[in-house]
């Protein structure tokens, strides 16, 4: 890899420290934002920090990227025979992958879907997956006998993977960042709300540890209006007020972010 090597130009240094810079900040700034306070003002202030942190993040990738191209067309071929070397290797080596997608993949998921309704068509499903599976078998003994590497189809679909990551983590980074500090400098929002809905989204899967339960309520103001909010498990008890008021209370929170402020009781609600 390019940032690991020796005889990097100036602005490839420099965008490898920030990049660093950026992908672990990012993801501190993420981190402290899933675990921080949810409600008020403060809570406002960790949902920036958190979706800056997705900006950073996003944007730490795309400086690896412009590394990463920037040493490939550095050691792009010189002459017309070798770039016809290269199209015609790389041509060779998608053609591969994309017919180790179809044969590998498609067997499996077409075997599959012939197994899930064995019961109702026995005959017709296995020979389904008996020639799937021989799809499959010899391919497989085909490839071991004709080994290819994937040098140039591997590096372009990382920096192409790294790349679109990049771009979705600071489209969506900013784009939240902006409703933040438009939150921040219009203010919050006072309104009269019925509860009308409630989910408790909890995470899942081997990095679960690394979020914490999301309290998605969906309230109705007067004029009809759905204000949907989000409250953070250890912020819970924020909560308690609108149980208290039977459901019905005076909710101040922050409309483009869905961050609560406070809820309060009023005798206006009923």
């Amino acid at each position: 890899m390019a940032v690991f090597r020796a005889g990097l130009s100036t602005w490839q240094k420099v965008v490898a420290i920030l990049g660093l810079v950026l992908l672990f900040g990012g993801f501190a700034a993420v981190l402290v934002s899933e675990f921080g306070t949810s409600v008020g003002s403060a809570g406002l202030a960790n949902h920036i920090a958190g979706t800056a942190g997705f900006l950073a993040f996003g944007l730490g990738l795309l400086g690896y990227t412009a590394i990463f191209t920037a040493d490939a067309w550095r050691t792009r071929p010189n002459n017309v025979e070798e770039w016809k070397h290269e199209l015609r290797d790389g041509a060779r080596e998608f053609g591969i992958v994309m017919l180790n997608i179809v044969l590998y993949g498609g067997t499996v998921f077409i075997a599959l879907g012939a197994f899930s309704v064995v019961d109702s068509v026995l005959v017709p499903s296995l020979i389904i997956i008996a020639v799937c599976v021989s799809i499959f078998a010899l391919y497989r003994r085909w490839r071991k006998r004709h080994p290819r590497t994937y040098i140039r189809a591997r590096w372009t679909g990382l920096m192409l993977f790294m790349a679109g990551l990049g771009v979705v983590a600071c489209t969506a980074g900013a784009l939240e960042t902006t409703k933040g500090m438009a939150d921040a400098l219009v203010g919050s929002r006072t309104a009269v709300c019925a509860f009308t809905g409630f989910d408790e989204q909890r995470p899942t899967g081997r990095y679960s540890a690394l979020a914490t339960t999301d309290l998605a309520v969906e309230l109705t103001d007067a004029d009809g209006n759905i204000v949907n909010l989000t409250v953070k498990e250890q912020d819970r008890e924020a909560l308690r007020p609108l149980v208290d008021a039977g459901g019905v209370a005076r909710v101040v929170y922050y409309p483009r972010t869905g961050v609560l402020v406070a809820f309060e009781s009023s005798t206006d609600a009923r």
